[in-house]
């Protein structure tokens, strides 16, 4: 499975290293050849499909053909055997009810004999007829070896029922062992039941025997394909009949096409002995039979590929054509890309007074146009916008520097001054040592990206003293999933929210009120969320604190929106803050930051 995203990173190298003009034609040759390709695939799909068909068509004709034939045959035969019930001969002998010697006997059998091969000896379809009455004598039409094989008694039983049925019915292929030939006959039967011309009762049966060589004589010139084959199958799945006797009588029932043909007439493409055959089946209701064609269905198809050859000796002509035209229309086209792509160079090189001169009216002329415009402009722009971007957040970085800290100091020193006049030095000394950890947190030898524990014991030094300060006016909770310390964040962004909570949220607030931090993990973030039960805010206020507001907006805020800024500064505009509010019942401060640990790059 690695295979194919290796071999297309392989091509796409590949691909990527060509020159345009080598692009172009590769993109031709390859869109030529994919055309070709679908073209022969798609002739190849559609001739297989008509020539199936066709032949689908032809094999369904000739089987209807054959079905016609049987029809014939077969009414011929009962023709024949009407036409061997109403001889007189036949009638009179089985009618006799007079008392006869051996003599007049064997004349009346002979006489009967004489009449029934008049009657089949010119028509070579029937193989024999054999006569019976209801007295237990039997009759032949002289091809009979014994008939003491041939003899069935149970035709006694058509004298009570032959009113309400008759024995006037086909019998399927059946082997008979009292012909002339020394081997068993393969032959079908017509039984009829033979009736008294002056009384209409039933006298006699006769079967009319059909041999299977003329039945398969009747489609052993058909020709479908070089090897196919016609064959008859029962509705149990045995054949009947077939040009190679050898398989007369054997069961395809658990052949794939069996169940197929047997609920359907058409054709249809089944795998036999790993090899493509069309089948195509035709029922014939008068036996019960279904008239089988089968044939490999390469050997229908095979006069595709001729086809599928001239086209491919055509699309190649073309595309060698193509190939020709294509090197000139690419080389006219990648002349002046290349002067372009040189002057590019000098200018990489430090040659910014490089021209590119192009005649060409095109997009590539007006690109070199343009190019030429703008070379002169483009690298004091670049430098003005980098150290103009550089300087603007230099200054608001040293900006909030110089509001929070000295801000922060003056009130600190007040409340310590205070504190002294009321002589609580455990609380100075308190209120000093938060204070000096503070600072030392903040300027961390100057780095401006710490761990979340450093950001976070920093701001729990600020919470420490502000409650000095203020008393019993609010508490805290720091709650901070420990997966979190170590990754990385913007030295004082918690400083600036936290502020903003307390003086404006919990400040003001009447009873205690409340700050909570929250971290956790979330979407692979990592999200800090400053929680107040203060005074809220309205949407306006809001929108106020990120937009660019007034100076005195921007110093109600305490550097929200700049701690935002300095966050997708750093991290990318996907990161920062997020604020919602309910005006008068406290606020919700969301920072969002990457998961990024500290030896990951942004220390």
């Amino acid at each position: 499975m690695k295979t194919v995203p290796y071999l297309k990173k392989k091509f796409l190298d590949f691909y990527y290293t060509l020159s345009i003009k080598n692009k172009i034609s590769l993109s031709f040759i390859i869109v030529f050849s994919s055309l070709l390709i679908l073209l022969v695939v798609f002739v190849y799909n559609i001739s297989s499909a008509i020539l199936i068909n066709k032949a689908i068509e032809s094999t369904l004709q000739n089987l209807r053909l054959v079905s016609e034939k049987f029809d014939i045959a077969f009414d011929n035969v009962e023709n024949y055997a009407k036409a061997a019930k109403i001889n007189n001969v036949v009638q009179n002998a089985l009618t006799n009810t007079r008392e006869e010697d051996e003599l007049d006997k064997y004349s009346r059998i002979k006489d009967v004999r004489n009449s029934l091969d008049s009657i089949i000896n010119p028509r070579f379809l029937i193989d024999s007829m054999i006569l019976y009455d209801f007295n237990g004598n039997i009759y032949d039409s002289g091809k009979i070896q014994s008939l003491k094989y041939a003899f069935k008694p149970e035709y006694n039983s058509f004298r009570g029922n032959f009113i309400t049925s008759g024995p006037n019915f086909w019998q399927d292929i059946h082997q008979s062992n009292f012909t002339e030939s020394e081997a068993t006959q393969k032959i079908i039967t017509f039984t009829s039941g033979v009736i008294n011309a002056d009384s209409g009762l039933p006298v006699g049966v006769l079967e009319t025997n059909v041999n299977e060589k003329y039945i398969s004589k009747l489609y052993s010139n058909i020709v479908i394909g070089k090897s196919g084959k016609i064959f008859i199958i029962n509705k149990k799945g045995q054949i009947v009949s077939n040009t190679d006797k050898r398989k007369i009588y054997s069961n395809i029932s658990y052949d794939p096409y069996f169940k197929w043909a047997l609920n359907n007439e058409g054709g249809k493409i089944f795998n036999i002995d790993d090899r493509q055959n069309l089948i195509i089946s035709r029922h014939y209701d008068r036996l019960d039979w279904i008239i089988l064609g089968i044939v490999p269905t390469e050997e229908i198809t095979q006069d595709k590929y001729l086809l599928i050859n001239q086209i491919a000796y055509i699309g190649l002509g073309f595309i060698l054509a193509a190939v020709i035209l294509i090197i000139f229309i690419s080389k006219s086209i990648t002349r002046p890309i290349i002067k372009l792509k040189k002057s590019m160079e000098y200018m990489g090189d430090g040659d910014l007074e490089v021209s590119v001169e192009v005649k060409t009216r095109d997009e590539v002329g007006a690109l070199a146009e343009e190019f030429n415009r703008m070379l002169k402009k483009t690298s004091a722009l670049m430098e003005s916008v980098y150290f103009e971007q550089k300087r603007k957040r230099e200054y608001e970085l040293a900006l909030l520097q110089s509001q929070i800290n000295p801000h922060f100091l003056y009130n600190t020193l007040e409340s310590i001054c205070g504190l002294a006049v009321l002589n609580r030095t455990e609380d100075i000394i308190s209120i000093t040592d938060e204070l000096a950890m503070f600072y030392r947190g903040v300027l961390s030898k100057g780095s401006k990206i710490v761990s979340l524990k450093e950001e976070l014991n920093i701001i729990e030094r600020y919470l420490k003293i502000l409650q000095l300060r203020y008393g019993d006016q609010f508490d805290y909770t720091i709650a901070v999933d420990q997966r979190l310390y170590n990754f990385a964040t913007i030295k004082l962004i918690l400083q600036p929210i936290v502020e903003n909570a307390i003086y404006h949220g919990l400040r003001n607030k009447k009873g205690k009120g409340h700050l909570e931090i929250r971290g956790c993990l979330e979407d692979n973030n990592s999200c800090i969320y400053v929680i107040d039960n203060g005074l809220g805010m309205r949407n306006e206020d809001i929108r106020r604190i990120f937009s660019d507001a007034s100076y005195e907006s921007v110093q109600k805020s305490f550097g929200v929106k700049s701690t935002d800024e300095r966050i997708k500064l750093y991290f990318g505009p996907e990161y920062g803050i997020n604020i919602e509010s309910v005006y008068g019942e406290g606020t919700t401060v969301k920072i969002v930051l990457p998961a990024k640990e500290m030896w990951g790059g942004l220390e």
